[in-house]
């Protein structure tokens, strides 16, 4: 499972994070590029405020995650991923 953030729009001073719930960085899976068609992987895809975010989610994992603005705590939110075999 592959999901897509489309960073347009952040104006530069909301540089987009992935997190864990506890707020540590979570850089498996990310992949960003930039309208230019830049392509930069795991911990050099986070913190970026245009282009196009794709995280490859491994099929191992479950549990909470987050995004965050790293210049802004209040603006954060969650992210639920569940492992299908076990719904």
């Amino acid at each position: 499972l592959t999901i897509a953030f489309n960073l347009a729009g952040l104006a530069g001073s909301h540089p987009f994070l992935i997190q864990t719930s506890a707020g540590a960085p979570y850089d498996t899976g990310l992949v960003h590029v930039t309208t230019a068609g830049v392509v930069t992987t795991g911990s050099a895809a986070q913190g970026m405020t245009s282009g196009t975010l794709y995280w490859k989610i491994p099929d191992s994992i479950s549990g909470g995650y987050r995004y965050q603005c790293s210049s802004h705590m209040g603006m954060v939110g969650s992210i639920s991923i569940k492992n299908f075999a076990s719904i």
